[in-house]
C-alpha cells in the first residue's frame, strides 16, 4: 500500500467531477498513477538511505497530469520534461528498470548512468528528458515539434512547473511555436510553489493560462488531480495539435505532497496545515479510487493493482542493484560531439 494518503482511505472523499462513464478507461489511468507512486516512494527511500546519489525531485500529487496527457498519444509522438521528471517517463511508457538504473547511476541506464533522476532521458521511447535548468527543456519540446512538422508526423507533450513561465526563453518559444503553428501541446503544472515560496507571493497573477491566450494559443485550465479530466482536455488538445491547428497551452492544477526536492527531509511548515489537509482529501489516486469504488469495482481489487505496482518496482530496484558500473574509460562517451 501507498503511504501517501492512506489514512484516507476509509473517511468520505471527493469524487471526481462530472459525468466520466468507461469504468475500464479509468481502470488503466489508474494502474498508471500506482506505478508512478510506487517509483516514486521507492526513489525517495533510496535517495534517504544513498543507494541513490544526487537529487530526487517527487512527482508524488502530480501523478494524474502525466497520466492523463500521455494516454492519448501513440508511437510517433515525443514528450519533454524538467526535472520532476519521472512520473513523465512512465506514463510515457519508458521501461521501468532501466529508469531506475539510470536513477542509480548504472550502466544499464537509459544514459548509461550519466543523467541520473533531474537528466533522464529515453530517446528510444521518444522520451526527450529534463533538465536541472528552469525552463530549459520547453525550446527542445518545441524543436522536436518542429522536427515533427517537416516530418508530417508527431505531436510533442512539453512539460514544465508554474515557476517557468518567469522565464525568458518560455516566451520566447511560446512566441515562435504561435507564429509556426508547431504541433505541441504545453503542460504547464501549476502546484502553486516555487521552491518553497507560494507563487502569488512572486507572481503578479497566479492564472498562467493568461500566457497561452496572450501568444494567441487554444488555452484551457484543467483540474491536475482528476485523471479523466486531463484525459478529456489531452485528447482534445492533442487532435487540435495534430491537425495542423497550431500549439495549445493546458494549466493543469495541482498540489506537490511532499516538499520540493529531497536535499535531505526540509519541514513542511511552510505551508498552511489546512492547505495540506484539503490536497490530502484530493490526492490523485485516492479519487479515481473512490471513483472506481462507486462504479462497482471491488476495492479488494484495486488493492492488488497497488501492489503489484509496488511488486514491479521491486524487481527493477533489484535489477538496478544488480546491475554493473560503468565503466570509467566512457566517462565522456556520449557527452560531446565527435
Amino acid at each position: 500500500m501507498f503511504t501517501v494518503g492512506q489514512e484516507d482511505r476509509t473517511r468520505p472523499a471527493e469524487v471526481l467531477g462530472g459525468p466520466h462513464g468507461d469504468p475500464e478507461l479509468l481502470r488503466r489511468l489508474f494502474t498508471t498513477m500506482c506505478r508512478i507512486r510506487a517509483f516514486e516512494e521507492e526513489a525517495l527511500a533510496l535517495r534517504t538511505s544513498g543507494e541513490i546519489p544526487g537529487v530526487i525531485h517527487p512527482y508524488i500529487g502530480h501523478e494524474a497530469i502525466a497520466t492523463g496527457m500521455c494516454s492519448v498519444l501513440g508511437e510517433d509522438d515525443w514528450v519533454g520534461s524538467y526535472y520532476r521528471s519521472h512520473g513523465h517517463a512512465l506514463a510515457h511508457g519508458c521501461a521501468q528498470d532501466v529508469m531506475m538504473a539510470e536513477l542509480f547511476g548504472k550502466d544499464t541506464g537509459s544514459c548509461r548512468g550519466k543523467g541520473g533522476s533531474m537528466h533522464l532521458m529515453d530517446l528510444g521511447r521518444r522520451f526527450l528528458g529534463g533538465t536541472s535548468i528552469v525552463a530549459a527543456g520547453i525550446p527542445h519540446a518545441a524543436g522536436a515539434a518542429l522536427a515533427a512538422q517537416m516530418e508530417g508526423r508527431g505531436v510533442v507533450l512539453s512539460f514544465f512547473g508554474e515557476g517557468a513561465t518567469g522565464s525568458g526563453i518560455f516566451h520566447e518559444t511560446m512566441n515562435i511555436a504561435s507564429a509556426q503553428s508547431l504541433p505541441v501541446v504545453f503542460v504547464c503544472e501549476n502546484n502553486m510553489y516555487q521552491d518553497h515560496t507560494r507563487t502569488d507571493q512572486v507572481a503578479p497573477s497566479t492564472d498562467f493560462e493568461r500566457f497561452g491566450l496572450g501568444h494567441l494559443m487554444e488555452s484551457q485550465t484543467v483540474d491536475g488531480n482528476d485523471v479523466l479530466a486531463v484525459h478529456r482536455a489531452a485528447a482534445e488538445a492533442v487532435d487540435h495539435a495534430r491537425s495542423g491547428a497550431g500549439p495549445v497551452f493546458i494549466q493543469a492544477m495541482t498540489y506537490l505532497t511532499y516538499y520540493h526536492s529531497q536535499l535531505g527531509t526540509p519541514p513542511l511548515e511552510y505551508r498552511p496545515a489546512d492547505e495540506v489537509a484539503h490536497w490530502a482529501a484530493r490526492d490523485p489516486i485516492l479519487l479515481a479510487r473512490h471513483e472506481l469504488v462507486a462504479a462497482g469495482v471491488p476495492a479488494a481489487e484495486l488493492d492488488r493493482v497497488e501492489d503489484r505496482a509496488v511488486q514491479e518496482t521491486a524487481a527493477a530496484v533489484e535489477f538496478a542493484r544488480r546491475s554493473p558500473e560503468p565503466d570509467r574509460q566512457e566517462a565522456t562517451t556520449d557527452v560531446y560531439v565527435d
